[in-house]
């Protein structure tokens, strides 16, 4: 972790990187134990769950904060790269995937396959989107497969050449 974090932050005290060193090994432990209460291998009352998700929620958002005061030291806030709030996108261009239809030519060709592969991660069970693309729509559907086989049907709209579509459902159970 040290080494990572003196490669992120190379221009940062070694007492500082090894502090955010420090927080990642603590949140990593955190998300492990409530990992386990999840799986039912570490029994815990409702009580005792809510206050450890409470305690890592806390944990969390302190790291992130920060992570993101040293990044920010010495530009304002609105340069700064990288996620302002808990569960934020750090990308401008996020809000184009929220909606029923992603149109991954919207996006930076470097990130499309990634940014619509988040959205349909974060589908709810029955959910509907539409993927519309300039170029075939295999990649997304190739790694959304392989991340979760089976926890979508994909129904092709549109096959091409000038505009592939895609309608992908999430499943109510994987099969």
């Amino acid at each position: 972790m040290s080494d990572e974090e003196a490669l992120l932050f190379p221009a940062v005290p070694s007492q500082t990187v090894a502090g955010l060193a420090r927080d990642h090994v603590r949140l990593r432990a955190a998300a492990e134990f409530l990992a386990r209460a999840a799986a039912g291998d570490q029994p815990m009352s409702p009580a005792q769950l809510a206050a450890a998700v409470r305690d890592f929620v806390v944990q969390l958002e302190r790291h992130l904060r920060n992570e993101e005061d040293l990044l920010a030291s010495g530009r304002a806030p609105h340069d700064v790269p990288g996620t302002v709030t808990l569960g934020g996108h750090p990308h401008e261009w996020y809000p184009l995937t929220e909606g029923p239809v992603v149109d991954l030519d919207a996006l930076p060709a470097d990130q499309a396959v990634a940014a619509a592969v988040d959205r349909l991660l974060r589908m709810r069970r029955g959910e509907q989107v539409e993927l519309q693309s300039g170029t075939g729509l295999d990649p997304v559907w190739r790694e959304i497969s392989e991340l979760s086989p089976g926890g979508y049907r994909f129904t092709v709209l549109q096959d091409g050449p000038a505009r592939w579509r895609m309608q992908v459902t999430r499943r109510q159970a994987a099969i």
